[in-house]
């Protein structure tokens, strides 16, 4: 049967078992070409239908061919797509995502529609995680062309360290677009524990950011996490900040744990800053008391950036805001990551 007979067959099947049935088989479905179209089929086509193909995404994701390089590829090819021929309403109306340097003062109804460009991916940051006096600038991005479904999750390779930079942005890039953990067919949820102690141990913020929400929303964040952050790794300030923000909605630490308390102790006897800066932070997560911009954040208002080095939550919702949510809300909205979000009326 000839090649591209095989290929149009595959596509149009969208059997993704298809090129694992035999070696020939696979050799004539494993190029550049089909990877590409097949995810466009698989994701970009059903972006309209955000519930549709989940099952499908998630095996895609697995797959060794699907990495960063590849995801931008795919970016690239639906952000041309989606500006060549726009064909509904959520071409343009959908997100709320931007990039780090993109921040000026005054957006225009034109950039507020406009689909984001893909090679901005690496530093997702979503909208109102910037506080109040920050107001987005010219380049609004939008990622609903990317297609990905409600309920996807994200493969167990992401899961995992050692972290590199590109691993670090796909992880939190499919956190962004609600990637869950599959919990209850795979060990996902120990594996995604495991990487979060490695991306601690590797200062690796972003993957923290990333895993630190996925496992707060499954109510996994224990007191572990936070002794390895402190304990052994001299409690990096924005990391240990990730953790207890994540672990205060569901109280799933022990912010009174001994060994924590007296490393805060001894710290502060050695006239370092950070064993009170600790003792405050546990006592505020205790409470639920724990801001996510720390005073010193707030007092950049009209600036161009925002003068901190904390990676932001990926999490973004309807009228979701760190500096005014109350504890209700975001047991809500952590209770329905990866779902379609519902909020009230009123």
């Amino acid at each position: 049967m000839p090649i591209e007979l095989i290929q149009t067959i595959f596509l149009y099947s969208m059997n993704i078992a298809l090129p694992r049935s035999s070696r020939s088989l696979a050799m004539n479905l494993s190029s550049e070409h089909i990877y590409l179209e097949f995810c466009m089929r698989a994701f970009y086509i059903t972006r309209n239908k955000p519930e549709t193909f989940p099952k499908l995404q998630s095996q895609l994701l697995q797959c060794k061919f699907f990495d960063w390089p590849f995801l931008l590829g795919y970016a690239r090819k639906a952000f041309h797509e989606v500006l060549t021929l726009p064909t509904g309403p959520c071409d343009y109306l959908y997100g709320d995502w931007f990039h780090g340097d993109q921040l000026c003062k005054e957006s225009t109804s034109e950039s507020t529609h406009a689909p984001m460009d893909p090679g901005l991916l690496a530093n997702l940051i979503p909208q109102r995680m910037y506080p109040v006096g920050h107001v987005i600038g010219p380049n609004i991005s939008r990622l609903n062309y990317l297609g990905f479904a409600y309920g996807f999750f994200i493969p167990e390779k992401l899961l995992r360290g050692p972290w590199t930079p590109e691993k670090a942005s796909f992880l939190y890039s499919l956190v962004c677009l609600h990637g869950q953990i599959d919990l209850e067919g795979s060990l996902a949820g120990e594996t995604a524990k495991e990487g979060l102690y490695d991306a601690i141990r590797q200062s690796c913020q972003r993957a923290v950011a990333a895993l630190a929400t996925l496992l707060g929303s499954k109510k996994l964040l224990t007191t572990e996490a936070l002794r390895v952050a402190v304990l052994e790794s001299g409690c990096n300030e924005y990391i240990v900040r990730h953790l207890l923000y994540n672990a205060q909605i569901f109280s799933t630490m022990d912010f009174h744990d001994p060994a924590l308390w007296n490393w805060a102790k001894r710290t502060e006897e050695l006239e370092s800053p950070k064993g009170s800066w600790l003792r405050d932070r546990l006592r505020m997560a205790d409470y639920f008391d724990l801001s996510w911009w720390e005073e010193r954040e707030l007092e950049t208002k009209g600036a161009e950036r925002l003068n901190s080095e904390l990676v932001p939550l990926p999490y973004w919702g309807p009228g979701f805001n760190p500096l005014e949510v109350q504890h209700e809300y975001l047991v809500k909205i952590y209770g329905q990551h990866g779902r379609e979000f519902e909020c009230d009326s009123n």
